[in-house]
């Protein structure tokens, strides 16, 4: 089941400022705190950086592209090194990072209470807004990038077995 929110920058600082989060229990916003922060940290931290491809790997539009870069940067024409693209993570594998300057996935994994307080919602922004590369068959929701590459559900796999761990730290303090 996904849940849709739409984060704004006091979501991004702090996600138990809100007034029903006062409602809760002591107990259970440390547990709900510890679980959703253990398990977006592990799903980011799962995100890696991803490398060139191999000179072999390039396409002929990719290869012209770069050599053109290449001379550029060698005539002194262009401060920027030239970087062959990035390789692309397979279907079924955790997606690669492709900063540019940022990665657009890895940071935007927020979590936060649901409106009722009963759970953690733990996951990336909202994706494709932008339409011109949703009609060239790129990834529409979060749903589908989940599905092809996922990243949240290992996450959440890996934490599991700290859970019951968690909510006794959160009863004892």
């Amino acid at each position: 089941m996904m849940i849709e929110i739409t984060f704004d920058a006091k979501m991004q600082q702090r996600f138990l400022d809100r007034a029903f989060a006062e409602q809760l229990s002591p107990m259970l916003r440390r547990y709900y705190t510890r679980a959703g922060g253990a398990i977006r940290k592990t799903a980011k931290n799962s995100i890696r950086r991803a490398a060139q491809k191999p000179l072999s790997q390039l396409t002929e539009s990719e290869r012209i592209a770069y050599a053109r870069a290449k001379e550029r940067y060698a005539a002194g024409k262009s401060t920027i090194k030239p970087r062959r693209p990035d390789k692309t993570a397979k279907f079924g594998q955790i997606p690669l990072a492709h900063p540019k300057p940022k990665s657009l996935l890895k940071d935007r994994l927020f979590f936060a209470l649901s409106t009722d307080g009963s759970s953690v919602v733990i996951g990336p922004e909202l994706i494709g807004s932008n339409k011109r590369r949703r009609r060239q068959g790129d990834l529409d929701t979060v749903q589908q990038l989940e599905r092809g590459w996922p990243f949240m559900e290992p996450a959440f796999e890996n934490i599991l077995p700290h859970l019951p761990k968690y909510l006794q730290q959160a009863k004892g303090s």
